[in-house]
């Protein structure tokens, strides 16, 4: 994977905040989708595998004792250089 350097200008940044809730799988993978065009399709399908993922363990396991309206922060940063990673 790439290391990130912070003086890099991203091609595209993005936030979301979601409940601590598996029902927010959709619509993670619905704002996700804006990414496609910036990314090789076989990066972007991993990327989404690890979106899923890390919601579905932050959900059942970190935040398994909290309630559902405990809030997610999702970012994702693409630059030039993650791109091509893949």
């Amino acid at each position: 994977m790439s290391n990130f350097n912070e003086s890099q200008q991203p091609i595209r940044v993005a936030h979301l905040q979601v409940q601590s809730d598996l029902d927010e799988v959709d619509r993670v993978l619905q704002w996700f989708e804006q990414f496609y065009a910036v990314l090789s399709e076989s990066l972007w399908m991993q990327a989404k595998l690890v979106m899923v993922e890390g919601l579905t363990n932050a959900v059942r396991h970190a935040h398994e004792n909290l309630p559902r309206s405990t809030p997610i922060d999702l970012e994702v940063r693409v630059s030039f250089r993650s791109t091509r990673d893949f």
